[in-house]
């Protein structure tokens, strides 16, 4: 399997296992999709998992993206896990090269990146679907990495950049 998450380059192409985790303390439209790469043979345990789901849970306490999400029926949301990290390193690169691709600095996030969660959205509204990616930084900046669709959950019209890899930094006070 190839995605932007484990590999995108086809040489890169790695068997894996993609599983879906629910956390009966989160909402039923949010799930944990963890995926495990082949380590010598052997596959990383889940317990590394199950120890970081408690300060998930909590980063989301204030996260008003996930709120968002949490509060609406329409919209599902999974947290991405690749082996012990929800931000993988092949993730991050590929951030960076679109942060280079829209004519920014690729180190404008050096530093801030460690143990960011990688949370994507589906939306179902009248006028459509939507996708979003996001990466919730630990300091509370909402990444909007890449949207496609009529809507993006409850940011203002004004603030939602154009179908792509965006990379966009959305305010608090961007939401409705």
């Amino acid at each position: 399997m190839g995605s932007i998450q484990w590999a995108n380059d086809y040489l890169m192409v790695q068997k894996c296992v993609d599983l879906s985790l629910i956390d009966k303390k989160l909402p039923d439209n949010i799930k944990y999709n963890v995926i495990f790469g082949c380590r010598l043979y052997f596959m990383h345990p889940v317990s590394f998992f199950i120890l970081k789901r408690n300060r998930i849970r909590k980063r989301f306490e204030k996260n008003p993206i996930y709120q968002y999400v949490a509060t609406h029926e329409n919209c599902s949301g999974t947290v991405n896990f690749v082996n012990r990290k929800s931000f993988f390193p092949i993730a991050k690169k590929s951030f960076k090269e679109d942060l280079i691709e829209n004519d920014r600095d690729k180190n404008e996030f050096r530093g801030r990146l460690r143990g960011a969660i990688f949370f994507d959205n589906y939306e179902q509204t009248d006028e459509g679907s939507s996708f979003s990616r996001w990466i919730f930084l630990k300091d509370g900046t909402l990444i909007l990495w890449q949207n496609k669709g009529n809507s993006l959950l409850n940011v203002k019209p004004e603030h939602i950049p154009p179908d792509g890899y965006n990379c966009k930094v959305i305010k608090p006070d961007f939401l409705k």
